[in-house]
């Protein structure tokens, strides 16, 4: 199989948790051969982006920045410039990899499986929450964590020709949904990998996306399965 790729979209004022991610990213027994920081708005950071844990081990380092934002969703730009063999791994920069072996195992899994997640929705509405405890369960999800997400990126081709993309992928959107709306209209199944991971306290931040508006993800999610016949919500 091609090169894992680790891609990471973050604001200024969790500059301190990236820098713990990356950490934790270059700590990893299997290494990545890039890892794209998408820094995404305006402001102070809190703390000064330190890229050497990754580039001393040999591991390239693409930053792009966004000024001004332009959300989260933004982030899957960078599959435009890999090959379609190649396979991405999706971190959001307020969790933890719960063990030094977290990117082998998405690694190894998608040798078998065109996306795998930490957690997500089963077919049935069990709610598979990303956790640091591990969760025996490794089969089948309708609607993926993005945070904790790996796919091949031959599987994420087309995602922004769908509809209500540029909604889903904007600011205040919902990327997630999007992405696993996509993998299911292409017959691309996701399973469910037992890769536990924790939490930075920055994820609390009412300036979060995911924070910011209280029943967006429902109403996004209600909207695009009305439009493609995803089937959230119909458990």
């Amino acid at each position: 199989m091609a090169d894992m790729h680790v891609l990471i979209a973050s604001v200024p004022w969790r500059r301190a948790s990236l820098n713990r991610l990356i950490r934790d990213v270059a700590a990893q027994a299997y290494l990545p051969v890039c890892v794209h920081l998408v820094l995404d708005g305006d402001g102070p950071p809190n703390a000064i982006l330190d890229t050497s844990p990754l580039t001393s081990k040999g591991v390239k380092v693409d930053v792009r920045e966004q000024h001004p934002g332009r959300g989260a969703g933004s982030r899957w730009n960078v599959v435009d410039d890999l090959k379609d063999t190649d396979v991405i791994c999706n971190l959001d920069d307020d969790i933890g990899l719960g063990s030094n072996h977290y990117l082998a195992v998405h690694y190894e899994a998608l040798r078998s499986a065109g996306a795998v997640a930490a957690g997500g929705y089963t077919p049935e509405g069990r709610f598979i929450m990303c956790a640091w405890i591990g969760i025996d369960y490794e089969g089948p999800i309708n609607c993926l964590q993005a945070g904790a997400f790996s796919a091949r990126v031959g599987c994420l081709r087309g995602l922004r020709s769908m509809p209500m993309a540029a909604e889903m992928l904007g600011v205040l959107g919902d990327d997630e949904g999007l992405i696993a709306a996509h993998l299911w209209r292409a017959g691309v199944p996701v399973r469910r990998v037992n890769t536990p991971v924790g939490w930075d306290p920055s994820g609390s931040d009412p300036r979060s996306q995911y924070r910011n508006m209280p029943g967006r993800i429902t109403r996004l999610r209600n909207a695009l399965r009305v439009a493609t016949g995803w089937p959230w919500g119909n458990v």
